[in-house]
């Protein structure tokens, strides 16, 4: 994803700084049907753009 960090996240407030961070989704599917999802993101990745996590 690539965007500006216009609005609050987790309690960050917003710095009007251009992030990139990827992030991947897994299904698992049953009867055809999505029986379960989990997602996983760069988030520190993300909170280093914004300044919010400096290590």
């Amino acid at each position: 994803m690539v965007g500006t960090h216009k609005g609050g996240f987790q309690g960050i407030a917003a710095t009007g700084k251009k992030v990139k961070f990827s992030g991947s989704n897994i299904y698992r599917f049953e009867d055809g049907k999505i029986a379960e999802a989990w997602q996983l993101y760069d988030v520190a990745g993300f909170l280093r753009q914004t300044g919010a996590l400096t290590t």
